[in-house]
């Protein structure tokens, strides 16, 4: 299965050097908000739309970074509709992908990859084996825990709560992490951000952060709306401690009130991509 960078949106929010996430729906008010109308606001299901999650595959267990690589098949009777996934451990997630599906029927390749030293983390924490998967899409989705080490289902579940399941017109965000390099052989962190249906003016906003979090650098570009790639540098300059100091490292980048994160190990010697 190839190597794609899927990056689901999320809101997020770390506690205790865990990050803590939840799908947001984008800029739709939550279902208790008063929408002016005097009616409720609440995210719906559309009528025969399914999610299905394809077998895992897990590589590089034993390695800095933990990959997990599946396919989802979609049935979307209105596209585009934002599709994501995201990997975690109860309220705890790892890391998140998101793409947009452009066709009524097909299917997206996922790798959500996450840095070992967080599932480590957690396992000490919380000794199963578990880690949660949930995709969603149209407003329904699918969920299952499966084996951190080989990708086995467990079980169906967690079911899914109404706000991680977000509006389908919601943006959604890829983090490609392009090279990481040691601060002795470059200062520069590149990531590739693609962005997709995004509104014209929006701001992104991306940052890197050790897991503590404390901030290692920021960066914001100004986007143009429709679907856009590019380049964002991260400065580790006067931050070499805290890089080497971390077991992994959080990217965050953020659009529209939705975010998509990536945990990988922290730069090393060799660039990686």
């Amino acid at each position: 299965m190839g190597r794609s960078a899927r990056r689901v949106v999320v809101s997020a929010v770390v506690v205790g050097g865990l990050l803590v996430t939840a799908c947001s729906n984008g800029d739709e008010p939550a279902a208790d908000d008063d929408n002016g109308g005097g009616e409720e606001t609440t995210t719906t299901a559309v009528e025969d739309a399914d999610v299905t999650i394809g077998p895992v595959t897990v590589s590089d267990t034993e390695s800095a970074d933990t990959v997990y690589e599946f396919t989802v098949d979609t049935e979307i009777p209105d596209p585009p509709t934002s599709l994501r996934c995201q990997l975690g451990h109860g309220e705890i997630v790892y890391t998140a992908a998101g793409t947009l599906v452009e066709e009524p029927s097909s299917g997206a390749d996922f790798t959500l990859t996450v840095a070992s030293a967080a599932l480590d983390t957690v396992e000490s924490l919380f000794p199963d084996p578990g880690v949660d998967m949930l995709c969603t899409a149209g407003g329904v989705a699918a969920a299952q825990t499966i084996d951190r080490r080989t990708g086995d289902v467990i079980e169906e579940g967690p079911e899914p709560t109404p706000d991680q399941i977000p509006s389908a017109d919601a943006p959604a965000l890829q983090i490609e992490i392009g090279e990481l390099r040691h601060p002795a052989d470059s200062t520069t962190v590149s990531l590739t951000v693609t962005v997709e249906g995004a509104t014209e003016g929006s701001t992104l906003d991306c940052e890197m952060t050790d897991n503590q979090p404390q901030q290692i650098d920021s960066d914001s570009v100004e986007l143009s709306g429709g679907t856009e790639s590019f380049d964002v540098e991260l400065d580790v300059t006067g931050a070499e401690d805290l890089v080497e100091a971390t077991p992994y490292v959080i990217f965050v980048c953020e659009v529209d009130d939705v975010t998509a994160i990536e945990t990988v190990d922290r730069p090393g010697q060799e660039a990686r991509g």
